[in-house]
């Protein structure tokens, strides 16, 4: 048998080459489970009672002298800081919102025809049991606004947690019964949003218009009752099933 010998020349010299070649890349994928979860929404509200209460008062004088409508003003508030000093409210607890004074004019006979003076008075009443007589009293010296009695709570974050506590609770609840009804279990939460958080809201209400004798004992139940504060909160939790 002759062999070409140039041939076998480039023949062995190539085989190195072959065998030294690397293998082909290989390319690995890892597939992740997709997670299976529920979603559920909860709500949470706290029904407190009030610790104290903010009334909102003002005094409202006319004339066509200014300095007349300015003293009956300061009058009637000198009279309405007396009556608030007879149920024991301190001046830390009186504020002074803002005191205006406005020209009413008639533009068609470019006439000012009266004076306008404005007073708003903010009011904190600690002890809740005399607030009937004192807006009584308050409104009998000439006090001619009453805008609105504002209940509130001391301690209201403690409340709120509350609420959150069964807002979450609530939604816990709603996600084990939509688990169960297809057979699943909840494992744990996912992630968790609060959704809304009910602030301190400003309960008020008006009282019907009082004409009693000053410092007179006018009893709650005749007139008024106490409303409860609701503070919630709501949230929206994302839960792992097993």
């Amino acid at each position: 048998m002759i062999v070409n010998a140039r041939a076998f020349f480039i023949l062995s010299f190539a085989l190195p080459l072959i065998s030294c070649a690397p293998a082909p890349e290989q390319h690995l994928e890892i597939v992740q489970a997709e997670e299976r979860t529920v979603t559920a929404t909860g709500y949470g509200e706290v029904n407190v009672v009030p610790d104290y209460a903010v009334w909102v008062v003002g005094i409202e004088s006319y004339d066509r002298d200014v300095v007349v409508a300015t003293d009956e003003n300061e009058a009637i508030a000198s009279d309405m800081l007396n009556v608030l000093r007879h149920y024991n409210i301190t001046d830390e607890n009186i504020h002074v919102e803002f005191i205006d004074t406005t020209p009413d004019v008639n533009y068609d006979a470019e006439l000012v025809t009266r004076f306008i003076v404005s007073r708003v008075m903010r009011i904190t009443i600690h002890d809740l049991s005399i607030l009937a007589d004192l807006k009584a009293n308050v409104m009998i010296t000439g006090v001619n606004r009453d805008y609105d009695v504002y209940f509130q709570v001391e301690d209201w974050q403690a409340y709120k947690d509350q609420a959150r506590e069964l807002a979450i609770q609530d939604a816990l609840r709603k996600a084990q019964m939509l688990a169960a009804e297809l057979g699943q279990e909840v494992e744990g939460p996912r992630s968790i949003t609060e959704l809304r958080d009910f602030p301190p809201p400003e309960i008020g209400y008006r009282a019907s218009p009082v004409t009693r004798e000053y410092y007179g004992n006018v009893p709650s139940s005749d007139y008024m009752s106490f409303g409860q504060i609701v503070l919630g909160s709501e949230v929206t939790v994302e839960f792992l099933l097993k």
